[in-house]
């Protein structure tokens, strides 16, 4: 059925999210990660499980610190950096 299927693809890239994210605490300790682009559009549940996954396989004394937030500008921030350099190219003239 579609909607089994959507939601194993959906479990599995939370599951792939998690273990690049996991990586990344285990090895920079970061105070906070920035979900941005497509996947902060997936919502709070998204990045909630994600947290979650980055919870079971950091260590756990890399990942008590950490804050996983979505982006401010949420997918806007590549367009929107565009634009303020296009703005800026041609005051500048």
């Amino acid at each position: 059925d579609g909607n089994d299927m959507a939601t194993r693809v959906v479990h599995e890239e939370v599951e792939l999210v998690g273990v690049g994210l996991a990586s990344l605490v285990n090895i920079f300790n970061p105070e906070k990660i920035i979900i941005g682009g497509g996947l902060s559009e997936a919502g709070r549940w998204f990045i909630d499980k994600v947290a979650e996954e980055v919870a079971k396989r950091a260590m756990e004394e890399s990942f008590k610190s950490v804050k996983i937030v979505p982006a401010k500008l949420g997918n806007k921030a590549g367009w929107l950096g565009a634009a303020a350099l296009a703005q800026q190219y041609y005051s500048s003239k």
